[in-house]
């Protein structure tokens, strides 16, 4: 009886949800629309390419390149421009000012994330901090990364850095090719041990970094779909037969991958801790702190991977191709490095705030070669009215950071110039902060920035002081640097050789 009643259950709601959708489709197509009903009504939306009825800029909304696609448009409709595609309207921002004004003084509206149901609620992904809406929880876990890996406490694990630079120097003795999986492992390795520990690094290390790596690409794709769910939550219902619905298997698929690298290695380190055997770490550290939640340090030390080493190393990657497309600049770096750090050892932290040649190097590379420049989107909880514009809630907006990086209003007119001094002389301090930008924006501003500017730096800093940067060898130089186009920018055409110094 209980599994028929179990089958006449299940139609039931596979029937009700098929209803509703049937029902609704079309009403909520229509009422997604808003700022069609909203300019009927003698509300003003912002500048933008035409909208056709119904389906608004479904067909000329940029699919790839965004930065690119944007910046062009920016030429046609300025600083701000609006898209209206299926569900919601996409507010593309030119202007640092507008950035600053949006997400940093109206913080109190526009700090949320666009949605993704399935990510956040089936693959039951909305714990983690990028996908939080500000509230106890975002801040409880923004104040755990404040307080584990912020300016101060982040000093605690230097001798990690150190060994984790040294181990990552060794690694590039002799290689010639494309270093990618040498520097994502790199900094791959060197998070697993800050986040859970030399030991579980030794047993584990391998796994975790491989286990977050897919957790990175798959929630990065899967948020960049079109989900039926996500349009109409009650889908959820539908059998994993019915024509054209496909998510069940990825939901289990991303259900299980998110919640292992919630809890599994958090949980080998606090039995550890029981134990008394563990070693240091971020876990070890704080957990059973008064201070703080075991439950919230959990979730905060899982994203550090996810949060922090996709930027940091496409940031090395990029920086590497750019000392080979501008030796020159190399070369002083070199002779900063003599100079600074002299031959026979490894420059350390302490080192890093003398190397005034090198932070201009690494930020001028920030700023010409961008991570990811067009930051994680932010999205409105309420409607608001701005600049005489009306913006619904849930409107998205996506920051063209690679744009602001290279706008003529801030960088003069040798913008698209690779100009390290220009971070050194009388000016410099007027420039907007690169690191900052590309870490994003408010209350969004990535928590994990700090590790990740101490692991960058110190690691190109050991990189350059053992070795020369070249072309792979029988390769020329290459005239320009091409990019992968994904949320999170590297260079696809990097070919080197490291030559030793020493």
């Amino acid at each position: 009886m209980m599994q028929v009643a179990n089958a006449v259950l299940d139609r039931t709601k596979t029937s009700y949800a098929l209803g509703i959708i049937a029902a609704t489709g079309g009403l909520a197509w229509l009422l997604s629309r808003k700022p069609y009903v909203h300019e009927i009504g003698g509300r003003k939306s912002p500048p933008g390419p035409k909208r056709k009825l119904l389906i608004g800029n479904a067909k000329n909304f940029p699919t790839t390149k965004w930065m690119e696609a944007f910046s062009e448009l920016q030429k046609t409709y300025g600083d701000i421009i609006y898209f209206q595609v299926p569900g919601r309207g996409v507010l593309v921002l030119n202007s640092l000012e507008d950035a600053e004004d949006l997400l940093g003084k109206r913080a109190n509206i526009w700090s949320a994330r666009p949605e993704s149901y399935i990510v956040m609620g089936l693959m039951e992904f909305g714990w983690a901090l990028p996908y939080l809406v500000p509230g106890n929880d975002h801040n409880e876990q923004r104040k755990i990364f404040h307080q584990v890996i912020g300016p101060r406490a982040v000093t605690s694990f230097d001798t990690m850095l150190h060994e984790g630079a040294d181990e990552f120097c060794k690694s590039l003795h002799g290689f010639s090719g494309d270093p990618e999986d040498i520097v994502s492992h790199a900094i791959g390795q060197i998070t697993i041990r800050i986040a859970y520990g030399d030991e579980v690094h030794r047993e584990h290390g391998d796994e975790l970094v491989q286990l977050n790596s897919e957790g990175i690409t798959y929630s990065t794709w899967c948020t960049q779909q079109l989900w039926l769910v996500n349009v109409f939550p009650l889908a959820r219902y539908l059998p994993s037969w019915f024509p054209g619905v496909k998510f069940h298997s990825y939901v289990t698929k991303g259900k299980d991958m998110f919640s292992k690298i919630r809890v599994w290695a958090f949980g080998m380190v606090k039995e550890k801790v029981d134990q008394g055997t563990a070693d240091l770490s971020v876990i070890s550290k704080y957990l059973g702190d008064d201070e703080r939640s075991n439950e919230y340090l959990r979730d905060a030390t899982a994203l550090m991977y996810l949060g922090g080493v996709d930027t940091t190393y496409a940031a090395i990657m990029s920086f590497f191709a750019n000392m080979i497309l501008y030796p020159e600049v190399q070369r002083k770096i070199h002779h900063e490095l003599n100079e600074v750090v002299g031959h026979g050892r490894s420059p350390t932290v302490s080192d890093l705030s003398s190397l005034t040649y090198l932070r201009a190097v690494w930020k001028e590379s920030f700023r010409m070669t961008p991570v990811a420049p067009t930051a994680v989107p932010h999205a409105s909880t309420s409607d608001d009215n701005w600049k005489g514009y009306f913006l619904p809630k849930g409107t998205m907006i996506v920051p063209n950071v690679g744009f602001m990086l290279v706008d003529p209003r801030h960088w003069g007119n040798d913008a698209n110039v690779f100009k390290p001094e220009r971070f050194l002389g009388p000016g410099a301090s007027s420039l907007p902060d690169v690191e900052s930008l590309t870490f994003g924006f408010g209350r969004r501003r990535c928590p994990g920035r700090y590790l990740a500017e101490r692991n960058g730096l110190l690691y190109i800093a050991a990189a350059l002081s053992a070795y020369e940067i070249r072309p792979a060898a029988d390769m020329a130089t290459p005239v320009s640097i091409t990019f992968s186009d994904n949320k999170i920018r590297r260079p696809t055409n990097l070919k080197c050789q490291f030559v030793s110094r020493r």
